[in-house]
C-alpha cells in the first residue's frame, strides 16, 4: 500500500482518522499513542515484512534512547543542577 493508492485514500486513511479521534476524545493519551503505533505497524507490514522490521528496529532504538534521556534528566534534577 502506498500513500497514493486507492486502498490507502479510501479505506486506511479514513479508518485511521476516525480511530484517532475516537481514541483522542474517549480515552487517555497513552491509548492514542498505542493506536497510532499499531496502525503504523499495520501500514508498514502491508509494504512487506522487511519494511516492518526496519520500523520495529527504529521503534526499539528510539524507545531505548529516550528512556536513557529520561534517566539522565532525572539524575540531573536530583543533583540540583540548575
Amino acid at each position: 500500500m502506498t500513500f497514493n493508492s486507492y486502498m490507502f485514500i479510501l479505506f486506511f486513511l479514513p479508518v485511521v482518522l476516525a480511530g484517532y479521534y475516537v481514541c483522542f476524545f474517549r480515552t487517555s493519551g497513552r491509548m492514542v499513542r498505542v493506536f497510532l503505533l499499531s496502525v503504523s505497524v499495520i501500514f508498514y507490514v502491508s509494504a512487506g515484512w522487511r519494511a516492518a522490521g526496519i520500523l520495529l528496529a527504529s521503534i526499539l532504538l528510539n524507545y531505548a534512547f529516550f528512556r536513557g534521556l529520561a534517566v539522565c534528566r532525572r539524575r540531573q534534577n536530583t543533583k540540583g543542577g540548575g
